[in-house]
């Protein structure tokens, strides 16, 4: 199976050079470098809309923070989920409406709320007590959704480990809040990133629209506010489920909601993921234990951050295997980072073609949480990002 998702990468990767001459444009650049394909954010954007149309898809900037992704997600009249100061100047920059964006991180410093309702961003999210009474001053201005906590050990990331309220102790935080003189719109959810299961959303909204349900009945309250959260996830080595998949498990949870409620998601890398593809060079290569040994000019402290952070296995492809028109003779290899550190080793299972210093290798699917979580250490400066035109 892994054979095969290999070769359908390699043909589609050689497709997507020849039509958007990318081997013609490495001669202008050196290595390494992203491509940055601004087109395909937009068409992973309409994709989520055309899964799920009931939805207000709001791009969670950290996955990928560039002018030009935010400009794509704009372009495509979405919405955008920020994080920090520094989401909120993005999206000032590029002229979105605020009634367009959520605040979604849990735990901000007094001084980060004020910054945003400086740019006139209104609606928080909260999990605890502490963080609602931050909101006290600013009563009149803002609505809150309280997050909830799903725990999903079998994600990339299990986010309900970090942020959340035990769904039995949402009904007292929202109480709390309201007593406080503060509106609470709805609720949050995570289920966490790179989910391999539709059922983890589904029980997930299920247990939110009860929630929902018995805060209404004993608090005497309307909710207008369903946030469903991210984790939608893209191919990596191995296929995962696909929005279409996800939408036919999580549709008719949501259609009945319609009119009653706003519901939201936060898309982070099912809409950038696709959007980047890194071509590294081999800088070195040598036979240990039998094993062939290629050192490239990026690694697990640069843009390949996510192999650490995110225990993602990426696609390693030699430039020649793309150009070759046919299978070439593999062997199992493996490729390691440039800095002086022995963690810093990408992948120890990589089927490659014989291989010499200065060819170079490329990995797709690179857009999402790579840039973002890459380090100068070793003084090696950051990956540079080529936008396509």
């Amino acid at each position: 199976m892994r054979d095969e998702v290999r070769a359908n990468v390699v043909r589609d990767l050689a497709n997507y050079f020849e039509t958007m001459s990318l081997r013609s444009r490495l001669r202008s650049y050196p290595s390494p470098l992203f491509f940055l394909d601004a087109e395909q954010v937009k068409r992973q954007y309409r994709a989520l809309e055309n899964a799920l149309p009931m939805v207000r898809h709001h791009f969670a900037i950290k996955a990928l923070r560039h002018p030009a992704v935010i400009a794509a997600v704009d372009e495509c009249g979405g919405y955008f989920d920020v994080m920090t100061n520094s989401d909120v100047d993005l999206v000032q920059a590029q002229k979105v409406a605020p009634e367009r964006c959520i605040h979604t991180n849990p735990i901000k410093k007094p001084r980060d709320i004020r910054y945003a309702l400086a740019a006139d961003l209104t609606t928080f999210v909260v999990d605890n007590a502490s963080e609602v009474d931050k909101f006290v001053p600013y009563a009149v201005r803002v609505q809150l959704l309280v997050r909830l906590s799903f725990r999903n050990v079998d994600a990339k990331s299990d986010l309900s480990f970090k942020f959340g309220v035990a769904p039995t102790e949402a009904e007292s935080l929202v109480r709390y809040a309201r007593r406080q003189g503060l509106k609470v719109a709805g609720f949050s959810l995570h289920v966490g990133s790179q989910i391999h299961s539709a059922q983890a959303y589904v029980e997930a909204i299920q247990k939110a629209i009860q929630l929902m349900d018995a805060v209404e009945a004993t608090q005497h309250v309307t909710l207008s506010v369903l946030d469903i959260g991210g984790g939608f996830p893209v191919d990596y080595l191995a296929p995962a489920p696909t929005i279409e998949e996800i939408s036919h498990a999580i549709s008719p949870l949501l259609e009945p909601l319609v009119g009653r409620v706003r519901i939201l998601s936060e898309p982070g890398r099912f809409l950038v993921a696709p959007s980047m593809t890194l071509v590294t060079q081999v800088v070195g290569k040598s036979m240990r234990g039998g094993r062939q040994w290629y050192y490239i000019d990026d690694g697990v402290y640069g843009s390949y951050s996510n192999v650490i952070f995110e225990n993602v296995t990426p696609h390693v492809i030699a430039l020649r295997e793309l150009e070759a028109g046919r299978a070439l003779p593999l062997s199992p290899s493996t490729v390691a980072g440039p800095t002086c550190d022995s963690v810093d080793v990408v992948t120890t299972e990589c089927p490659l073609p014989e291989l010499e210093v200065g060819d170079y290798l490329v990995s797709p699917m690179m857009g999402a949480y790579t840039a973002v979580s890459a380090t100068d250490y070793n003084g090696i400066a950051r990956t540079p990002v080529i936008e396509l035109r």
